[in-house]
């Protein structure tokens, strides 16, 4: 009888001793410890009862404060999986924004590094190049026609160099190359036929309206909720409030073999981590020791 009266009530005080050593020791919240404090109370009730010191009276007494203390735990509870959800909806939105403007800052270096040979080293010439740069487009309208070469259209491409006279014609289709010069040539055959509406053309463009102003880009970040693409707000890391800035280090001359190459990496440190408490997010893409320009993101 004793062990029938004491068992369920000691391993349910042993259970709550071990709750509140874990919460003190694993450095739990305030409402794993009040969890773990009711249910060592409502242990100790539950010994104190079984030996008959606890009356009827005051065990309804003890259990409307511990239904209370319950009551209140349960809402903190709800709060902090609010707060939970809040947190790591705001971290993917963040990881999220942060992977798209350093793929922007990467799109911007590269284009600056194939007309320059080096990569920008600071904000205020990187914001400046994404207003005002030009990077080369190619304009393209009009298919080289499904049909073969003429003699009058082969000896012209022999004419300006394209062709040697011993080059068979006739027997392959006419390439995106071939139909480039023949657009060249409004005294061509065929040029009111095939070629007069036939582009290919190299134009200096504006690298913000090219890259970030056309439509593709502006409906992809409205759909992703991103904020308008502003050229000022590249150097900001995400949901800092604008106080953290990532960091951009470049070298001119790596080593590849027998070649300099110019190196970039941009990194920098999210405010959130993976969960609270935990170390924060870092973040970065490129290298210094070679010119790969991977991000720490991608796989």
């Amino acid at each position: 009888m004793l062990l029938k009266k004491y068992s369920v009530p000691t391993l349910f005080f042993i259970v709550g001793l071990i709750v509140i050593i874990i919460g003190i020791t694993k450095n739990q919240d305030a409402t794993f410890m009040m969890a773990a404090v009711l249910l060592f109370a409502a242990a100790l009730l539950s010994i104190l009862y079984s030996t008959g010191k606890l009356t009827t009276k005051i065990a309804y007494v003890v259990g409307i404060v511990a239904g209370i203390g319950a009551l209140v735990a349960f809402y903190m509870s709800g709060d902090q999986i609010i707060e939970m959800t809040q947190y790591l909806k705001d971290r993917d939105q963040c990881k999220a924004l942060a992977i798209q403007n350093l793929q922007d800052i990467r799109t911007i270096q590269k284009n600056y590094a194939e007309q320059n040979g080096v990569y920008i080293d600071n904000w205020d010439d990187l914001i400046d190049f994404t207003k005002n740069g030009k990077i080369n487009y190619v304009e393209k309208k009009g298919q080289a026609p499904d049909t073969f070469m003429i003699r009058a259209e082969h000896l012209y491409l022999v004419e300006i160099g394209l062709h040697e006279k011993g080059h068979p014609y006739g027997n392959e289709k006419i390439s995106e190359i071939e139909a480039y010069h023949f657009s060249k040539w409004p005294e061509g055959p065929n040029y009111e036929r095939f070629y007069k509406d036939f582009v290919r053309d190299t134009t200096p463009a504006s690298l913000l309206e090219r890259l970030f102003e056309n439509e593709s880009y502006v409906r992809s970040r409205e759909v992703a909720g991103f904020p308008t693409f502003s050229p000022d707000s590249l150097p900001f890391i995400p949901f800092t409030g604008a106080r953290e800035k990532w960091l951009i280090e470049t070298a001119d001359s790596v080593m590849m073999g027998d070649v300099k190459v110019p190196a970039l990496r941009v990194s920098g440190t999210l405010p959130f981590a993976e969960l609270p408490g935990r170390k924060r997010i870092k973040m970065h893409f490129g290298s210094l020791t070679t010119n790969d320009l991977d991000g720490s993101w991608e796989e």
